[in-house]
């Protein structure tokens, strides 16, 4: 099928949509910093790389995949330093 990057893939081309979206709030040393993510046939690689599901023997094969996801962080500098500590959390669901 012409336009098709997965050879024998069924159906036609596939769409992609995705948002993010994030913010960050400094106050008394501290910053909190926090992102989130939603795709559907983008791919999770690189962008329009495996958007849709490549595996033949999945029921879904050649659908585009969702994937969501996002990222939390908090850090504090130390006073008269440019130390930094932190610590993040990252997810991703496909």
């Amino acid at each position: 099928m012409p336009g098709n990057l997965i050879s024998g893939q069924k159906g036609g081309p596939n769409d992609g949509t995705g948002f993010d979206v994030g913010g960050k709030y400094d106050f008394a040393g501290f910053q909190v910093a926090a992102w989130l993510y939603y795709a559907k046939g983008l791919g999770t690689t690189g962008l329009f790389l495996g958007g849709a599901v490549a595996d033949p023997a999945s029921a879904a094969y050649g659908e585009t995949r969702k994937s969501y996801g996002g990222l939390a962080q908090v850090t504090y500098k130390i006073p008269e330093t440019n130390f930094k500590l932190g610590v993040n959390y990252r997810y991703q669901l496909e």
